[in-house]
C-alpha cells in the first residue's frame, strides 16, 4: 500500500529519484567530455606526428632532401678510398650525385624518377650500398616512402635494371641494410 500524500516517504523517494536522475545525466556528461577531450588529443597528435616528422627530416636531410653513403662500388681508382653517392630529392626529381673514389673529375649524374603525390617534394630519398643481384659488386638501392628504386652496378656505373632481371634480384631483409 501507498504511503498517503503528503507524508514524508513519498518525498523522500522522489527526492531521491530525482538524485539519482541528476548523478546519472552528471555522469554521462563527464564521460562525454572525457570522450570529446581524447578525441580532440588524438587529432593534435596526429597533426603534431606529420609536423614533428617534417621537422626532423628538415634537420636531418635538410632542404632540398639530401642524403649519401660511401661504399667500395669496385670501380675506385684508388682501392683504399670509397666511392661517395649522394642522393638528392630536387623539386621532386630524383638526382644521384657519384664520385668514384672521392675523385670529383670523374664525377658523374643519375638523373633518377620523379616523385608524385602531395608531399614528393618533402621526401627523403637515402641510398644504400647491397649486393641485390648476386654477382660480387655492390649495387645502389635508394629508398624512398617504403619504396626501393634499384641501380645494379654495371659496366663501370649504376644502370636501372630490365625486366628479366626483376624477377632475379634478391631483395635485402631490414636488418641487411644499413
Amino acid at each position: 500500500m501507498l504511503p498517503p500524500i503528503g507524508s514524508g516517504e513519498v518525498r523522500t523517494l522522489a527526492a531521491t529519484t530525482g538524485a539519482r536522475r541528476a548523478y546519472l545525466l552528471s555522469a554521462a556528461l563527464r564521460a562525454a567530455t572525457v570522450a570529446l577531450v581524447v578525441m580532440t588529443a588524438l587529432v593534435l597528435a596526429r597533426r603534431g606526428e606529420g609536423w614533428t616528422r617534417a621537422a626532423l627530416d628538415s634537420l636531418r636531410y635538410g632542404s632540398p632532401r639530401t642524403a649519401h653513403v660511401s661504399a667500395f662500388f669496385g670501380r675506385e681508382p684508388d682501392p683504399r678510398t670509397p666511392t661517395h653517392v649522394t642522393v638528392i630529392n630536387l623539386n621532386r626529381q630524383i638526382l644521384v650525385v657519384e664520385i668514384p673514389g672521392g675523385d670529383a673529375a670523374a664525377a658523374r649524374m643519375i638523373v633518377g624518377p620523379y616523385l608524385f603525390g602531395p608531399s614528393g617534394d618533402t621526401l627523403p630519398v637515402t641510398p644504400s650500398a647491397y649486393d641485390i643481384d648476386g654477382d660480387g659488386l655492390l649495387d645502389l638501392l635508394l629508398h624512398v616512402d617504403r619504396e626501393i628504386v634499384v641501380y645494379l652496378n654495371r659496366g663501370g656505373g649504376f644502370v636501372l635494371p630490365t625486366p628479366e632481371e626483376r624477377g632475379q634480384l634478391r631483395l635485402p631483409t631490414q636488418e641487411a641494410v644499413p
